[in-house]
């Protein structure tokens, strides 16, 4: 069984590494590594451990001496030399011998197609070298790597090239990184590469060269991202002051990788997913995420180098703080208020589902097994949430006085989310205390409001309670402090202003955040002239459960005349879900549906009143709630009622709305100029494609032979993609027919090809898992490619819950066959695909058997990494 790891027992590092020199002499089988590292006593007493595994031990000596063997102790995954035999200050010289090229874990150093690249967060870099690997071991690096120069022309480390040169048929690089950083900051890369130029003048006219590498002939699709890292520059001076602080800063885009991209310091490591686009192979969703993942990885140079974590429970310190800033990135070069529904809609599908089951875990976690499990979305998206209620708190103004503080006090340490709420508190004069248990209780809180209105008082009070369920390890939660943003709307839709009883000055200002501290609150506003519709946690102001007992008619009302995005949007979300849990109490969902959704369906009308209104925001309060995030609001999750329910709602708005829907895509139709990266043409995309989707699935030939016109003659990938997943979703044989097209065009493009692997695996149809076993053995899939896993596994299993999730249990066995295969290669990847069993205990009995079966079987079929293992067990309460 493998061992936790607490919080609480976390100590200072015994050792201090003062310098650090590493050699990557790369040939074409192995790679040897030299780590000459120099090393200073801090704790009197006690032994030096150093992290290491996975590779070969060539020689290790102590100032330049072999240690014999009663000094020293080597496991599996350490390497001890007792304390007796250590002066104050003293070297050591390591080498190791790698082979990349059988690294498939895609941590440490591995080969990705002909390239070789590293991956060290979080603990990959003891797969290099042994070495003190944690965040709160900071030192310098100087990096030397030597190759053959016609395989490998591009070598890079972190910091500043200071020499280079050639040796016969080899060359060298050296690299030296002036500020001191963690292990998981190091990284290399060596390969044969394209590369695109350009340079960012700093605040302070310091020039900096930009460089951004790819697969040789793929460098036009970098020029976006590079346009993108400019931007994300410019902004993170002009709203932090935060300029870049080495001469050179370098991305490189390769196929294998984890995750979305790496903040290594200077040298950037990207999933090519997250750089590659253009108009013909990318979409504006992947546009958009490229804007995000540019400005995240590059705003981590200062919320994430500079100043670190100093240990991993404190993850969220460096990640929810720049996830925080790139949504704010991202709202202020796109729509405000689409990006915060974007964000909103993501972390309550994701993380609400993740708080609401066995893996629940607070922002700074008290325990793990394995550390690679705190990459989740309550660490990511749920921390972003916290940093934005300090910012509600405090004000845009005083927020960045925090941030200045944070800088000042902690630049070149590893520290802790309480440094950065102390720094939030000193700024700004308040105390945060209650607030901190954001960071230390999982869950989501709900809060629950009632409504008073008295006509003769002209009084309106909100009655407000909080409460938190319980959470594996967590049954009993204290009460938060949860910033609530409201408005008061009268009949015409206007915000009414809002006078607090008690308070001495007249207000007028129609919108208000309001301090709930305690169990229960109660707030009353006076001089209100006529009975409001309130509109409750305006822009989301935070990441709770809002139960209100709207009325069919309030919600129509708020879908037609919301002044705030976010809450307009969260209406038709709410009507939506509100009509399909009535009807899944009924045998038939749909001959309930068929008599009951004349209110419903009225309330959509003001959406098509407003097409002149943001279109990307129109084209979202035409999307249905996702079928998943329904599921969160039932006791036993029925998924086929829920789909019949859902699908039958789109097709009774699409049928009621024909007309409208007709003119508003021609309207937008007309517009097909060049293709654009803007949010006006963007918006328009996403709002003429929404029409042709809710067109076809009123069966009119007319614009289903449209959609085939655009899946086989596109202008863009945008428009092809929505094409490619309006007709698989039609039937089987109408996907059959759709793939067949897509893929005979794109089958040489691997980024490409994920995109029809993602659609057909989502795909409601009885034969999708066989269409998905039958992708597996295409040549376009390869089972160690992460992207492809993504796409068509993670596909079905996430985000297919009708077929995943089969009477049979087809779909549980074959997703713990994949389980079982991928984890021994690849631990990270195998976590992921075990949590598509998350939720099992809620299903029906027939599916909840099979489903423990099968997480029964994978836990006792032999040794699981620590990251699967700590999945499972936590499903079946081991």
């Amino acid at each position: 069984m493998a061992e936790k790891i607490f919080l609480k027992d976390y100590r200072s590092p015994a050792f201090a590494i003062k310098s650090v020199e590493l050699s990557y002499d790369i040939y074409e089988s192995e790679t040897i590594v030299c780590n000459q590292m120099v090393l200073q006593r801090l704790t009197e007493g006690e032994d030096l451990v150093l992290d290491g595994h996975d590779f070969e031990l060539q020689s290790f000596k102590l100032n330049g001496q072999d240690l014999e063997l009663s000094h020293h102790e080597k496991t599996e995954e350490q390497f001890r030399i007792v304390s007796d035999i250590l002066p104050e200050e003293f070297t050591i010289d390591i080498q190791t011998r790698l082979e990349p090229h059988k690294n498939k874990s895609y941590e440490g150093l591995y080969q990705s197609g002909e390239v070789l690249v590293t991956q060290n967060e979080a603990q990959g870099f003891r797969k290099i070298t042994y070495f003190l690997d944690r965040p709160d071991v900071l030192t310098l690096f100087k990096t030397r790597v030597s190759a053959d120069m016609k395989r490998f022309p591009v070598l890079l480390a972190n910091g500043n090239l200071i020499e280079q040169g050639q040796e016969g048929e080899r060359h060298f690089v050296v690299w030296e990184d002036p500020f001191k950083k963690p292990s998981y900051l190091h990284a290399i890369v060596a390969g044969d590469l394209g590369c695109i130029e350009d340079e960012f003048v700093t605040a302070s006219g310091r020039k900096v060269d930009l460089k951004i590498y790819a697969t040789k002939g793929l460098e036009p699709r970098c020029l976006f991202a590079m346009d993108a890292l400019k931007l994300s520059m410019k902004w993170d001076e002009e709203c932090y002051g935060r300029e870049y602080d080495l001469d050179i800063y370098m991305i490189v885009a390769v196929d294998n990788f984890n995750a979305g991209a790496m903040e290594n310091k200077g040298l950037n490591i990207f999933n090519s997913s997250c750089i590659l686009a253009d108009s013909q192979t990318a979409t504006d969703d992947d546009y958009q995420k490229i804007l995000a993942v540019i400005a995240h990885e590059y705003f981590h140079n200062w919320t994430g180098n500079r100043v670190t974590l100093r240990d991993w429970f404190q993850l969220s310190l460096k990640e929810g703080l720049t996830v925080f800033r790139d949504q704010e990135f991202s709202a202020d070069h796109l729509s405000r208020g689409v990006q915060r529904i974007a964000d909103v809609n993501a972390l309550r599908t994701r993380q609400f589902a993740e708080d609401a089951g066995p893996t629940a875990h607070p922002v700074r976690p008290e325990s793990v097994i394995s550390v690679d499990n705190f990459f989740t979305t309550t660490i990511y998206e749920k921390g972003a949430e916290l940093i934005r209620m300090l910012q509600a708190l405090v004000g845009r103004d005083g927020f960045r006085k925090g941030m200045d503080l944070y800088f000042e006090r902690h630049d070149g340490q590893a520290v802790t989310t309480d440094d950065f709420v102390k720094s939030m508190e000193d700024a700004n004069l308040k105390d945060f205390s209650q607030f901190r248990r954001w960071y230390s209780q999982a869950g989501t809180p709900a809060v629950k409001v009632q409504t008073n209105y008295d006509s003769l008082a002209k009084t309106y009070s909100l009655q407000i309670q909080q409460s938190c369920q319980s959470t594996p390890g967590q049954e009993k939660k204290e009460v938060f402090h949860i910033p609530f943003k409201v408005a008061l709307l009268n009949s015409k839709g206007e915000e009414m202003p809002l006078q607090l009883r008690g308070e001495r000055l007249n207000s007028r200002v129609t919108e208000r955040t309001l301090d709930l501290r305690s169990e229960e609150q109660t707030f009353v506003f006076e001089d209100v002239i006529e009975r409001p519709c309130p509109s409750l946690l305006r822009e989301f102001s935070a990441p709770v459960k809002l139960e209100m007992d709207y009325s069919e008619e309030d919600l129509s009302f708020l879908m037609s005349h919301e002044t705030d995005s976010f809450n307009r949007w969260e209406a038709c979300q709410k009507s939506s879900i509100q009509k399909v849990l009535e009807a899944i109490q009924h045998e038939s969902p749909v001959s309930f549906l068929e008599k009951n959704t004349e209110q419903y369906v009225k309330g959509f009308a003001g959406i098509f009143r407003d097409f002149d209104a943001d279109h990307s925001l129109t084209a979202l309060l035409l999307e249905l709630p996702s079928e998943s995030y329904i599921s969160q609001f039932v006791q036993t999750i029925n998924v086929d009622s829920i789909h019949l329910a859902h699908e039958f709602l789109y097709r009774r708005v699409a049928e009621t709305y024909h007309g409208n829907l007709v003119e508003m895509f021609h309207a937008l139709d007309k517009d097909n100029g060049e293709y654009k990266t803007d949010s006006a043409s963007m918006g328009r995309r996403a709002l003429r494609n929404q029409c042709l989707r809710l067109l076809c699935l009123s069966a009119d030939e007319e614009f289903i032979n449209r959609a085939w016109e655009q899946l086989k003659n596109p202008s863009n990938m945008t428009d092809e993609v929505a094409a490619l997943s309006i007709l698989t979703q039609r039937n089987a044989e109408s996907r059959d027919a759709a793939a067949d097209v897509f893929y005979k065009r794109w089958k040489h493009d691997s980024l490409v090809i994920n995109k029809l692997l993602r659609t057909i695996s989502m795909a409601p149809h009885a034969d999708t898992l066989e269409l998905v076993r039958s992708y597996m053995k295409k040549e376009v899939f390869d089972i160690d490619n992460p992207n492809n896993v993504y796409a068509l596994l993670m596909g079905f299993g996430g985000l297919n819950p009708t077929q995943f999730h089969r009477e049979s249990g087809e779909g549980y066995e074959f997703m713990a066959d994949q389980i079982l295969d991928i984890d021994r290669r690849n631990p990270h990847v195998g976590a992921y695909l075990a949590s598509t069993f998350n939720h099992w205990k809620r299903f029906d009995e027939n599916r909840k058997g099979l489903m423990h079966k099968q997480l029964k079987r994978v836990i006792g079929s032999g040794p699981l990494s620590r990251n699967s293992y700590e999945i499972i067990s936590k499903n079946l309460d081991i």
